[in-house]
């Protein structure tokens, strides 16, 4: 039970971050939300236990913006 509530968190997180991203106006918020975004598929492969996956999208990706 506690998982699912996790999985929709960062789920939530991620789509957020993905409207975020691509609907403000704000190239500084467009940032914040491709940031978001990005450290939510983070957390997926997390989820998925692919830590790996996950330190490589926070060093390559998050690290880029």
């Amino acid at each position: 039970m506690i998982q699912d509530a996790v999985f929709i968190g960062i789920v939530f997180m991620t789509i957020l971050g993905a409207f975020i991203a691509v609907w403000l106006r704000n190239i500084f918020y467009n940032a914040l939300g491709l940031i978001l975004s990005l450290a939510g598929i983070a957390g997926l492969f997390l989820y998925l236990n692919s830590e790996f996956l996950a330190v490589m999208q926070v060093i390559i990706y998050i690290g880029a913006v």
